[in-house]
């Protein structure tokens, strides 16, 4: 928070023995399940965490390395050796969760910046008792999204899926033969997909369309793209919910 306040337009990333992870998807497995003795986490070399930044930000004018260990104030007086003493922003906590929700967004449903930022523009949220997220809502109150507590991920709710529909999100189109019953929240299964847009991810969210281009209904992928064009059996979308008849 006193990073965002002061250095708004510096950007946050943990150290991780797989490489640098971004602060907003801090909860996101498998990079928070990691467990180890102690020098798995200072393995990291400097060339790794050169490559990974320039992968994630091009041109990186500046960075600094701060630990936990040292104490906050040790921490800051780092950054401002590097950074300046900064300014004094107003930061709100949901403008925080905003940015880390529209990150989630981009990076689980693959759906452009633009799209995300229009999406979850004025987003109010539902939090816990411990003051994590339970529920995403759009400015107009509706339910778009829940984080999943066991892996950091997302998943939707008709109504948000239904306000993806059209953008890059992953989306399988079925035959005629499957539309029904996929209407009433059955399982697409394998044999019944006449294309996929996109790539599927096992266990991310995908959305599901008619032959005609319309949404008839979203699931989680137990499967890949390769792997709709090649077997013919088995469930390969766990459909979590039709749009009905």
């Amino acid at each position: 928070h006193t990073i965002a306040r002061r250095w708004p337009d510096a950007n946050v990333f943990i150290e991780t023995p797989l490489g640098l992870l971004p602060y907003s998807l801090e909860d996101v497995s498998p990079w928070t399940h990691l467990m180890g003795p102690r020098s798995i986490w200072d393995s990291l070399s400097d060339d790794d965490r050169d490559f990974d930044l320039e992968a994630m930000m091009e041109g990186v004018e500046q960075a600094v390395r701060i630990s936990v260990e040292n104490g906050k104030q040790a921490n800051l007086e780092q950054i401002e050796s590097v950074f300046g003493v900064g300014e004094e922003k107003e930061v709100e906590k949901v403008d925080l969760d905003r940015k880390m929700i529209e990150d989630k967004v981009r990076y689980f449903l693959d759906v452009e910046s633009t799209f995300t930022n229009q999406l979850l523009d004025k987003s109010t949220f539902v939090y816990s008792k411990t003051h994590r997220i339970r529920n995403v809502l759009s400015s107009d109150g509706t339910h778009l999204f829940s984080p999943r507590m066991r892996d950091g991920g997302l998943s939707l709710t008709l109504e948000g899926a239904k306000r993806l529909h059209g953008t890059d999100i992953p989306t399988v189109v079925v035959n005629e033969d499957s539309v029904p019953f996929t209407r009433k929240g059955r399982n697409v299964m394998h044999g019944f997909i006449s294309d996929v847009k996109g790539d599927l991810t096992p266990g991310l969210p995908c959305l599901i369309e008619d032959q005609s281009g319309i949404f008839i209904g979203h699931g989680v992928s137990l499967c890949t793209r390769d792997e709709v064009a090649v077997f013919s059996k088995g469930i390969a979308i766990k459909v979590r919910d039709g749009i009905g008849e």
